[in-house]
């Protein structure tokens, strides 16, 4: 009978994706603010508009503030939102803008630009997570390779010296080991969801080398714990 081994996804890898999609979300509405506000720039006509009103908008315990600006264009009066407040603006206060010919609703600015201010807050954004995502997918990659090692590297017999935990939210924390026959020291990558009474000083623990470069190594934390709990239900059962 064929067995199938599903390989297990690395969740560095899966919040590497998410991060990576959210990037990606934050980057796209920016490109559009971005061209939005170089259509207006490009393309709208100058004109002086007069601060006629400085509105106030709650949400919650947050407040924010913009100011209401009135135009002409051919004679006809417009009436329409900033799109950004400074508290050096007043109330008569004259702001230059920028509106569209065919649709002198569409304005801009010329100073600070709401679709601008909006495509550099994205972008940064959408930047810093891509760059997130790609350092976790590095780091995800990595520990995948040393893993790798349980089935090509060299295997040694190592016992537990310490164990040290940060007890957070979510608890981390690495294992320190010694080789048995020698003075090889040993650390594990960070390991997720434990506590020091998963740990026995003393214990065997078995470090997977790279044969080509013994500063590369995988300590098998992860088989230990499920040999130390195979051993403990066994021992229930008795």
């Amino acid at each position: 009978m064929e067995i199938h081994r599903h390989r297990k996804v690395s969740p560095l890898k899966i919040l590497a994706l998410i991060l990576l999609l959210i990037g990606i979300g934050f980057l796209i509405p920016s490109v559009f603010f971005y061209k939005d506000a170089d259509y207006l720039v490009k393309n709208g006509i100058l004109t002086d508009a007069t601060i006629i009103e400085i509105i106030t908008i709650r949400s919650g315990d947050d407040e924010n503030k913009n100011a209401i600006v009135e135009y002409f264009v051919n004679g006809q009066k417009y009436v329409n939102n900033l799109g950004f407040y400074s508290k050096s603006m007043r109330v008569g206060q004259t702001v230059q803008i920028r509106y569209l010919p065919e649709n002198p609703n569409r304005i801009i600015r010329i100073k600070t630009g709401l679709e601008f201010v909006l495509f550099l807050s994205f972008s940064s954004l959408g930047i810093g997570f891509l760059v997130t995502a790609v350092i976790s997918f590095i780091i995800a990659k990595k520990g995948g390779n040393l893993r790798g090692l349980r089935e090509t590297g060299q295997k040694i017999n190592a016992v537990i010296t310490s164990a040290i935990i940060n007890n957070n939210i979510r608890p981390y924390g690495r294992v320190y080991c010694k080789a048995k026959d020698g003075e090889a020291e040993y650390k594990s990558k960070i390991i997720y969801d434990v506590t020091l009474s998963n740990f026995n000083i003393g214990d065997k623990i078995d470090v997977y080398e790279n044969t080509f470069n013994r500063t590369k190594y995988y300590v098998d934390v992860e088989g230990y714990l499920k040999a130390k709990h195979s051993s403990e239900n066994q021992n229930e059962i008795f």
